[in-house]
């Protein structure tokens, strides 16, 4: 089984959070900024910030974690692939207030844009991981750090 970790921005503002746009042969989908540290030669904090500066164009504060989410692809029958084990840390981040979506890169293949999107409207779309946003949106209490192996 190949293992993966990746390090993930969560940021906010307001009622909206940061995520990248990206089209595959069902459409569009959302994920938070970030992606996979380059082991043995970064930090988690390093490929954050790496990956932001490519996929969404800014440079980040990383401030605390927040999450630890799993994806075991053998796990679930939406899964593309098999035999791969992700492990996503999101840390909670922030951009300057001049920062502009509209202005970002394309950093990966099938993203599109970035957009600053609310909960709710993220609610009824392709967003990955989807019960991140029940945590984001209770306002009840300390979630749980570690969120286990979900979609």
């Amino acid at each position: 089984m190949n293992l993966r970790n990746a390090a993930k921005a969560l940021i906010q503002r307001g009622d909206k959070i940061l995520v990248t746009e990206n089209i595959d042969d069902k459409g569009l989908w959302y994920i938070l900024p970030g992606g996979g540290m380059e082991s043995g030669k970064e930090t988690l904090i390093d490929a954050l910030k790496r990956e932001c500066q490519e996929e969404i164009g800014a440079n980040v504060a990383v401030e605390d974690l927040k999450f630890i989410r799993e994806y075991i692809t053998d796990n679930h029958t939406d899964s593309r692939t098999k035999g791969g084990h992700l492990i996503d840390f999101i840390f909670r981040c922030s951009v300057d207030e001049e920062y502009n979506a509209s202005k970002a890169p394309a950093g990966d293949p099938m993203q599109v844009g970035v957009k600053w999107m609310s909960i709710s409207e993220l609610k009824n779309l392709r967003f990955y991981p989807k019960p991140l946003l029940d945590y984001l949106d209770s306002g009840t209490g300390s979630p749980p750090i570690y969120l286990g192996d979900i979609t």
